[in-house]
């Protein structure tokens, strides 16, 4: 279908590929240098321009892609232990990671906002050296939540100490250096 040399020729280089329904393009990633490419797909079906997104970050080991939500994608950083989202802009994306502490990040499903992360020990079965005694057990599907939320309080000194949350998601924090209460509804970024 596509043989580019800049998605890279040698053994053990393309390791995660999704397609986007919404653009009609395939993402994919190379595990080996480390970068994220989008594929554009002709109206025939044939693979149109490949262009090489820039990351705001080195992607380590990336391992696995999802396309987790609108110019949003995730992928597995088997050099990290752990996954990083990306937010699409154009042709850059900003790296966001998610620390873990995976044993070997093989791929992952995504449901429910979460990755499920297969855990498969890779350094024991690819370097002997390494095969001591945690190389077999235990393997694990691991969840690990994507979505990450963040509240920004409005204050130059704010200094929170306490949070406490409702059923519905009201957040409530308290003020070390004011002395008050702060109220986030749920849903609410501040």
């Amino acid at each position: 279908w596509i043989n580019d040399p800049q998605l890279g020729a040698e053994q053990w280089s393309l390791n995660g590929i999704d397609f986007d329904a919404s653009s009609n393009v395939i993402y994919t990633v190379n595990q080996r240098a480390g970068l994220l490419f989008r594929i554009a797909l002709n109206a025939d079906g044939s693979a149109g321009a490949v262009t090489k997104i820039e990351t705001s970050q080195e992607l380590r080991r990336p391992d696995g892609l999802k396309v987790i939500g609108y110019n949003t994608l995730a992928t597995g950083e088997g050099g990290a232990g752990g996954m990083a989202v990306l937010s699409l802009e154009g042709d850059k994306a900003i790296v966001r990671r998610i620390p873990a502490g995976l044993d070997g990040v093989a791929t992952f499903a995504y449901y429910q906002g979460s990755a499920w992360v297969v855990e498969n020990h890779a350094d024991h079965f690819w370097d002997p050296a390494n095969a001591g005694p945690d190389a077999n057990a235990p393997f694990r599907i691991v969840e690990v939540p994507l979505h990450a939320g963040a509240i920004i309080m409005p204050g130059a000194r704010d200094f929170p100490e306490g949070v406490a949350a409702t059923s519905d998601g009201t957040f409530f924090a308290g003020s070390l250096e004011e002395g008050t209460i702060m109220r986030a509804l749920p849903g609410a970024t501040e």
